[in-house]
């Protein structure tokens, strides 16, 4: 009888692809991608070799640039002010009418989401700092792997043997890996820090949502008490990734993407224009090493001022045509 799923062949496979390592690495290139294996061939195997030494020369210095304690120190306080910022002003927000009564059921509402919604960071605390360590260690993030503060994340490591097109068991390969895991310790810090804050922010958003549908559960006596709605919003919580880790609620995806200022740039944008050249030519990245996250800062910064309404389109049209708790949170 022929077999079927032979367990020698697979780990001879596994061996001749450089080891397990690589294939997780390969696996987190192609979440990256959304799934184009066409887009991998073209960024990594078919790059010219020049375009190659560009990108891991750009990999390099952008390494540099954050290897000092004041980066992480501020991207960490950054993170730690913006996850309770940013609720903290829907609440506030709910008391302001827009054409709404600010003590009426819509804005109790917005009151009582903030509420679940700080239950859900202390919920998650202890899964986002270790989910924030395995990224640490494994070099790549998961519950959003394919918007970081780094731009351009097609292809992963760019000192590396797998870019390079080298073999990862031979001696010059070993050393290059070894090379550019030592090159990207701020980077991989970087990506701990960005995994954290996304982490516990998608969790508490997933959670709140489900914790508001467990009160009306409770009210309704399908839930026995406080205890049972808990367990039904970590439930959900669990529920809320793939086999991979990856975020399966795009709305929380994305409000863990606006907390670590890493959500996509408008269409049309100059911003979005620079970050596509900075990919189409890797050289580049020596003059703008960052596109994506200073943008989104000034842009977050903008609206929080009074210039904001005249500013900033994306702030007239959530005025215009936001939700509620968009509007309480602007």
């Amino acid at each position: 009888q022929e077999k079927v799923f032979d367990t020698k062949m697979l780990r001879e496979a596994v061996n001749d692809m450089g080891g397990a390592d690589n294939i997780e690495r390969f696996r987190a290139a192609v979440i990256a991608s959304g799934g184009d294996f066409g887009k991998i061939g073209k960024a990594a195997a078919e790059m010219p070799r020049i375009k190659k030494g560009g990108a891991m020369l750009g990999e390099f210095f952008r390494s540099m640039i954050l290897f000092n304690i004041k980066t992480h120190v501020t991207n960490t306080m950054s993170g730690v002010v913006e996850t309770f910022v940013v609720p903290m002003e829907r609440y506030i927000g709910s008391y302001i009418p827009y054409g709404r009564n600010p003590f009426g059921a819509e804005a109790k509402a917005i009151r009582d989401d903030v509420t679940y919604h700080l239950m859900g960071l202390s919920s998650g605390f202890k899964d986002s700092i270790s989910m924030a360590a395995k990224a640490l260690r494994l070099e790549k993030n998961f519950v959003d792997p394919a918007a970081t503060k780094i731009d351009g994340t097609d292809v992963i490591n760019k000192i590396s043997s797998d870019f390079v097109g080298i073999r990862g068991d031979t001696l010059l390969g070993r050393n290059l890996d070894t090379i550019g895991k030592i090159t990207r310790g701020s980077l991989r810090a970087l990506g701990a820090e960005d995994e954290f804050f996304k982490q516990i922010n998608y969790r508490a958003r997933v959670f709140a949502d489900a914790y508001r549908d467990a009160k009306t559960m409770f009210d309704n006596g399908q839930l026995a008490d406080t205890n049972a709605m808990k367990e039904y919003a970590q439930k959900k919580v669990g529920e809320a990734f793939d086999d991979a880790g990856r975020g399966k609620n795009e709305g929380a995806v994305q409000y863990a993407r606006e907390i670590t200022f890493t959500e996509e740039l408008r269409d049309g944008s100059m911003a979005l224009v620079l970050q596509q050249a900075t990919q189409q030519f890797p050289t580049l990245q020596l003059f703008l090493p960052f596109v994506r996250t200073p943008t989104n800062l000034i842009v977050r910064g903008v609206q929080r001022t009074p210039l904001a309404y005249l500013a900033s389109r994306r702030y007239q049209e959530t005025l215009r045509h936001g939700t509620p708790e968009e509007k309480a949170q602007m």
